[in-house]
């Protein structure tokens, strides 16, 4: 399996370079840590890249996930979700949904009279999602979600924040 990551063998800074106007909604630039700017040149190619990472890893993400979750992540998302005020009937929108790990938490204490939709950008994670769920997916991206707010009593999102281009937005 080979991913198009330009990082290959520059490891030294590069000049910030960034992305045309039309993709900026603040100030702060879109690459804006010295780390990430040794792997993105703009939002751009972080975001082909993110989702070509996710993308090819949607087969193994959920094993891999319980071995370095140590097989705690089920109940602690599960309480987490509690703890957030998840209840039966709800409506949910998982953001960046992924293979459905905080969904499959969601949809046990919303039951069969909730509904839960997942969002995500990748593809490959979103069938991963539906073929597991049987859930109903959106392509979409954190910072320009294509659905009504209004159709939702509750918004949840896992790790995906360290993902996203501008948390303000988001």
């Amino acid at each position: 399996m080979s991913f198009p990551i330009r990082r290959s063998i520059e490891w030294g800074p590069r000049a910030r370079i960034d992305a045309p106007a039309s993709l900026k909604t603040s100030e702060k630039p879109l690459v804006d840590s010295p780390r990430l700017q040794d792997y993105f040149h703009d939002e751009e190619e972080r975001q082909a890249l993110t989702r070509a990472m996710f993308d090819h890893s949607a087969d193994l993400y959920d094993r891999v996930e319980g071995w370095t979750g140590l097989g705690r992540g089920r109940l602690y998302r599960r309480q987490a979700l509690q703890r957030a005020g998840l209840g039966s009937g709800m409506r949910v929108l998982d953001v960046a949904t992924g293979t459905g790990l905080v969904a499959r938490e969601a949809l046990t204490l919303i039951g069969p009279e909730g509904r839960l939709v997942g969002l995500d950008p990748s593809p490959v994670m979103l069938a991963e999602a539906r073929n597991a769920l049987g859930i109903e997916t959106v392509e979409g991206y954190a910072e320009a979600i294509p659905l009504p707010g209004d159709q939702f009593d509750f918004l949840s999102m896992g790790y995906a924040l360290r993902h996203v281009k501008d948390l303000e937005t988001t």
